[in-house]
């Protein structure tokens, strides 16, 4: 009987390791779905979703801090904020230049910070083919954590709740001022 209840605890312990193994991996990819897709006037991406972040904004954040203020910036479905930086030099050892779309996603059930990449003839430049797929994923894979870039978070809140931005940069333009008095 014992050594049944050691054979039953080893399972389970192999399956909660590989269930919660897939929770924590560092990235992974999809392909937007065509109602996304339509919203940025694109066909179909492949969205790679880094998941070992420290924010869903961080892929936002570390273009914002490499290549300056984003271009374009709309929401999809009313409400994921994608920013999209046009005609970036993204590879130190190519003159290739390349759209980068942004976004990510903060929930109880889904949690990462994305990017999706096209080349400059319009291709997919993540896709499972694309020899280029590798070096763009790790060239943001290890840089997307720590990144402290007030003016980004700024001008996100000023685009993703200009209500909660008036609100947040208010308070703290009145703290100062009252911490200056005081």
């Amino acid at each position: 009987m014992l050594r049944y209840f050691n054979h039953l605890l080893l399972i389970l312990l192999v399956l909660h390791s590989c269930a919660t193994g897939k929770r924590y991996q560092k990235y992974g990819a999809d392909t937007f779905n065509e109602a996304q897709t339509q919203q940025l006037g694109l066909g179909n991406i492949t969205e790679v979703k880094f998941k070992n972040i420290d924010g869903s904004m961080s892929t936002a954040a570390r273009m914002y801090t490499d290549y300056g203020k984003w271009h374009d910036a709309i929401k999809i479905k009313g409400f994921i904020s994608t920013f999209i930086w046009k005609d970036v030099k993204l590879l130190s050892s190519s003159d290739k230049l390349f759209t980068v779309y942004t976004s990510g996603i903060e929930t109880m059930d889904d949690y990462y910070s994305s990017i999706m990449i096209l080349h400059e003839d319009n291709t997919d430049a993540l896709a499972t083919d694309s020899p280029l797929r590798k070096e763009l994923v790790e060239l943001f894979e290890g840089r997307l954590r720590s990144i402290k870039n007030d003016e980004f978070y700024r001008d996100f809140w000023k685009f993703d709740d200009p209500k909660y931005y008036r609100d947040l940069y208010n308070q703290k333009k009145n703290r100062d001022y009252h911490e200056v008095l005081y």
